[in-house]
């Protein structure tokens, strides 16, 4: 109780002295920014007073957000130098104002604001373990929360308002440091209050569900849902060796192909992570060569066309072609398939398309045109050609040349057949007449024909042993069914 009586006597002193006068004798350099990771350091300095003097400071501070204002002592250290310590601040306090003040009524310096950063500051001052291992923060109104917002509760265990004996401790118990504000009688520490079960980390992004874009598209990710509001990290893996920061990011996804993403958010003590596919379609190309290069003939003419060039995505992922299917411009039935070979029996330019259609169901067509020519008047040219039925002797077949002019064959001696051809392309289709023991083989030679073209042989049916520039072999099985059938040209 003496204690009390004491402190009652000499504060109306105290605050008698200070009333009315100014701060302007305190210097300070306010720190170029605070950091989360460290107790800021806030120091001053007196030009015209003496330690004697007995005047105690405080310095007064606030998050950017808060309305109300907290205050912790800053007693001389050494000399007329005042140091005092602030709480951690926190990402959420984005700045930090505050102010020195002294007596009642209060005396003020100007008011600082400084910017908060995560992790490191350079140039900012960390406060000393001697400040650090006491601190005490008071409230500056009743409706105040017990925790500045925007600071580390780290540590903080009870409060009290500005002027009276209670205090927000912080740190660890004991040691020099801040002086302790005196308790008048035998007036207790409050017990904490209790905080509760901490509210459970929960990583959330949208969209949800995830739409299926093509190849080379992008997706923009917001990951604002997660929660509480102490989420300061957001990782990202968007499954494709690439990674990204930030609530809210953007990222282009190519090739074609499934993604799981992954979004990992972090609050400095607690993780969680949630994860979702992304189909990404992907967008193939139609291409096609041709045999003649480029693609002009005369009537009853074939042209060969080969897809092998197209592929199932343009950004070359996995992604095969599944379907060929071909207009050929000509009214015909068109075709399928990656290699295909067509007649055009009338003069015209054709337009001849493919389209093909990938795994994913996308398509991709192109077109290119066929020039079909008018043949002019002339004899049709003489064919000589050699072929051999090695089968056993008698065996009978039949040679049938441009589905009109037949000749016959008799194994098993090679025989040379002369028959009406047509420039340009030409048509065999040999046939068995007879059955054989055993199966053999049917050779086709043209060497000594003038006209021929050679490598222009192209095989339609028939099981091929060997073929050349100007000869073909196939297999027979001796017995009549299905003709050989095959295709050439001649000079024109």
């Amino acid at each position: 109780m003496i204690l009390g009586f004491a402190l009652a006597y000499l504060v109306p002193a105290f605050l008698f002295r200070v009333q009315g006068a100014a701060l302007d004798d305190i210097l300070h350099t306010p720190a170029p920014c605070m950091s989360t990771e460290e107790f800021p350091l806030i120091e001053a300095k007196a030009t015209s007073a003496s330690p004697s003097d007995g005047r105690r400071l405080t310095v007064r501070f606030k998050a950017e957000n808060d309305s109300g204002w907290y205050e912790v002592e800053a007693p001389s250290g050494v000399g007329l130098t005042y140091q005092a310590a602030l709480p951690k601040p926190t990402p959420e306090a984005v700045r930090v104002h505050y102010y020195f003040a002294s007596g009642r009524p209060e005396a003020r310096t100007s008011e600082y604001v400084v910017n908060v950063l995560m992790g490191g500051c350079p140039g900012a001052r960390s406060a000393p373990p001697a400040l650090t291992e006491r601190i005490r923060v008071r409230r500056t109104a009743d409706d105040q929360a017990e925790i500045p917002s925007g600071f580390s509760p780290e540590g903080i265990r009870t409060g009290g308002i500005s002027g009276t004996t209670l205090g927000i401790v912080a740190g660890a118990a004991g040691g020099a440091g801040l002086a302790a504000l005196a308790v008048s009688g035998e007036e207790a520490v409050p017990p904490p209050p209790d905080p509760g079960p901490p509210q459970a980390i929960r990583a959330c992004f949208v969209p949800d569900p995830i739409p299926d874009i093509d190849s080379g598209g992008t997706i923009v990710f917001d990951a604002s849902c997660s929660s509480p509001a102490t989420v300061t990290t957001y990782q990202w893996d968007f499954g494709d060796r690439s990674t990204g920061q930030g609530r809210s990011v953007e990222h282009l996804f190519r090739p074609g192909g499934l993604y799981n993403v992954t979004l990992t958010v972090g609050d400095g003590q607690r993780t969680d992570s949630t994860s979702r596919l992304v189909n990404v379609r992907a967008t193939p190309i139609a291409c096609f060569t041709t045999n003649p290069d480029p693609p002009r003939i005369f009537a009853n003419g074939s042209v060969d066309f080969n897809a092998d060039c197209s592929v199932g995505d343009r950004d070359g992922g996995p992604t095969f072609i599944t379907a060929y299917n071909w207009d050929f411009g000509d009214g015909d039935d068109g075709g399928e398939g990656r290699f295909v070979s067509h007649l055009f029996t009338v003069p015209d330019l054709y337009g001849v398309t493919l389209v093909v259609t990938n795994e994913d169901g996308r398509q991709d067509r192109t077109t290119q045109f066929v020039v079909v020519e008018r043949r002019s008047a002339s004899n049709p040219p003489d064919l000589s050609f050699l072929s051999q039925l090695e089968l056993e002797a008698g065996t009978s077949a039949q040679i049938a040349l441009n589905e009109a002019e037949t000749v016959a064959t008799v194994a098993p001696s090679p025989q040379r057949h002369r028959a009406r051809a047509r420039s340009g392309e030409n048509v065999i289709e040999g046939r068995l007449l007879s059955e054989a023991g055993e199966p053999g083989q049917w050779r086709f030679d043209f060497r000594g024909t003038s006209t021929f073209v050679p490598g222009s042989l192209r095989v339609d049916s028939g099981e091929v042993l060997t073929v050349d520039s100007q000869s073909v072999v196939f297999r027979v099985t001796g017995k009549p069914g299905p003709p050989i059938r095959f295709r050439f040209r001649l000079e024109e």
